[in-house]
């Protein structure tokens, strides 16, 4: 008898509560096993949030849910994490994204094609230009602001014509 018990109970997974329970009738000699499985919710809310996860996500609309998040946000930074998860979805994700971030690639490469070097003379230090040049030439901050945000675009030919026009052929 000690060997199997009349009663037990375990806990599972999710709230799962499994019970098993002998029952003896007096007509028979065998005794009856029982296994109960009950599921014990705590936070129905949370069940609720699971299944519309689950719902969502099962029907690959991961963009319609990311919006609803991002609608239902309690303050802007949520809101701006939401957008963000949103764009990952977006079969065209790294164009929307640089939209997102304001970067347009149009621009930047059109910015790129048609850099200058204007040379008045002074370098941006404030000293002679000349003197300057006398070394390896240091990129200007325009140049090297025009060509980080061709590369951040993926314009890879664009920096490097960027790079020509500025005189920086090392760079190229």
């Amino acid at each position: 008898k000690w060997m199997s018990p009349a009663s037990g109970v375990s806990c599972g997974f999710g709230g799962a509560v499994v019970s098993i329970s002998n029952n003896t009738n007096s007509d028979s000699q065998q005794p009856q096993r029982y296994v109960t499985i009950d599921n014990v919710v705590e936070h129905p809310e949370l069940v609720s949030a699971s299944e519309k996860f689950e719902t969502e996500f099962g029907a690959k609309d991961c963009i319609a849910y990311c919006h609803d998040m991002a609608a239902r946000a309690s303050d802007a930074y949520e809101g701006q994490v939401w957008s963000f998860m949103q764009i990952m979805f977006e079969t065209n994700a790294r164009e929307e994204l640089l939209s997102y971030l304001g970067f347009d690639p149009e621009k930047i490469q059109a910015a790129a094609m048609e850099f200058t070097e204007e040379d008045d003379g002074i370098d941006e230090d404030g000293g002679d230009a000349s003197a300057a040049t006398k070394g390896a030439p240091a990129m200007s901050q325009r140049a090297e602001n025009t060509v980080k945000d061709a590369l951040l675009v993926g314009n890879f030919e664009a920096a490097v014509e960027c790079c020509f026009r500025s005189g920086n052929l090392a760079d190229a």
